[in-house]
């Protein structure tokens, strides 16, 4: 339903809607007609005259900050939380610029947010996800450490369940594990694994709503 020349006109089937600047084109057979011509004839106007004093009071400002906050800004000092690891490198170097301004730098989070559980999810492929999947269930039991052995023998039964052929082997574990920001270490004389902490728990359940 577009308005034209104060009715409504009613629009059943394909449309055509040409916007141009063609003074002789007024009016084309069963389509809509835009002329953009004041509007490019505006956008090359001279600019006002406040402007130019305006755009310098802006660098002047900026200039200042950078004067009275850089030593803060290098030190890093914003630590952003529920995104991935490389986002999370993003996100502090953003946001330690803005100085003493956390409803800012959590904007700046909620805004890369989206863009980061896409990128992760695009970025984890079938057997990142049965990873995840198998260390969760196998914490279920309460360890406080798993075997990258004991993580591969479940994403195994996991795939098995699912007609599969492929196997992982613990060192392909390892090797998904550090794609997800959670590198393993070794835990004992018997293999490497993961410490199953608050801080491990928690970049499990992040990639699990990523993927």
């Amino acid at each position: 339903m577009i308005v034209e020349q104060g009715s409504y006109l009613h629009c059943h089937g394909a449309k055509a809607i040409y916007v141009g600047q063609d003074p002789t084109i007024r009016r084309i057979q069963h389509a809509i007609y835009i002329d953009v011509t004041p509007a490019l004839n505006a956008a090359k106007g001279i600019p006002l005259e406040w402007a130019p004093r305006n755009i310098e009071h802006f660098r002047g400002h900026l200039a200042k900050y950078r004067e009275s906050n850089l030593a803060r800004v290098r030190r890093l000092e914003f630590n952003p939380t529920g995104v991935s690891p490389e986002t999370t490198a993003i996100a502090k170097a953003l946001g330690s610029c803005l100085v003493d301004s956390p409803d800012l730098q959590a904007a700046l989070v909620s805004i890369l947010a989206p863009r980061d559980r896409q990128w992760v999810s695009e970025r984890l492929d079938t057997a990142e996800a049965l990873v995840v999947e198998a260390v969760l269930a196998l914490s279920r039991g309460g360890a406080e450490q798993l075997y990258a052995r004991e993580i591969a023998v479940e994403v195994n039964r996991l795939l098995e369940v699912r007609g599969e052929r492929s196997k992982l082997s613990p060192e392909k574990v390892g090797h998904r594990l550090r794609r997800l920001g959670l590198p393993t270490r070794r835990l004992s004389q018997a293999g490497n694994g993961l410490l199953m902490n608050k801080e491990t728990l928690t970049r499990l359940l992040t990639s699990l709503q990523c993927t």
